[in-house]
């Protein structure tokens, strides 16, 4: 038998059902007053998919929770998919923020921080560490305790990412690694002075943006 997937309003409930017991005995707890942020201060709406959101313990915040606006559908179409626009329901629990395209391959990056790639990935631009193409989005492999990636930018066969503390990660073609690497510690980059035909990232530099 198929089991539910357990929700942001599941947790909820069972907190305010142990918050009720407390020895203390304070005033019941509504359930339709508190709510679940993650990490990154992001409230989990019921309909996220919770799993992504648990990579660091969850908090209960008291009130009644924001509003959140529905999440932003991906749609692609082209070779190796559709004729037609047609939607990806993959994504629509997962909120993706951004995306970009290579050449047959696609990376998302999505409100949680989580990211995901499919495609083409005989380079290893997916950053699975591998170079099995895969036709369904699947999980890339960033360390966990990096930073939200902000931003995304595809090469024909390589990826670029921007975390929010500024800092570069790559994978792919002409890249470090087919696992995603900080780019500025990897052999790839080659800072000022290295060579005078080359000029890489000087240490400590903060990356606004990327394009590939």
């Amino acid at each position: 038998a198929r089991r539910a997937a357990v929700t942001s309003s599941d947790l909820v409930e069972a907190f305010c059902e142990r918050y009720a017991n407390l020895p203390a005995g304070p005033a019941p707890l509504r359930p339709e007053d508190a709510h679940l942020v993650d990490r990154l201060g992001n409230v989990v709406a019921p309909g996220d998919c919770l799993e992504l959101y648990c990579s660091a313990p969850l908090k209960v915040r008291l009130g009644p929770a924001p509003g959140k606006p529905p999440a932003a559908a991906v749609v692609e179409w082209g070779y190796k998919a559709s004729v037609v626009p047609e939607r990806r329901p993959f994504f629509a629990d997962k909120r993706v923020e951004t995306l970009d395209c290579g050449w047959l391959h696609v990376v998302a990056a999505t409100e949680s921080g989580a990211v995901f790639a499919w495609g083409e990935n005989a380079f290893g631009q997916l950053g699975t560490g591998d170079e099995a193409a895969r036709p369904e989005p699947c999980r890339v492999a960033l360390p966990g305790a990096i930073p939200k990636v902000g931003a995304v930018a595809c090469g024909a066969h390589f990826t670029l990412a921007v975390t929010a503390d500024n800092n570069l990660w790559s994978w792919g073609r002409y890249q470090a690694s087919n696992w995603p690497t900080a780019f500025a510690a990897s052999w790839c980059n080659r800072v000022a002075g290295d060579d005078p035909k080359t000029v890489g990232l000087p240490p400590r530099a903060a990356i606004l943006q990327a394009s590939a």
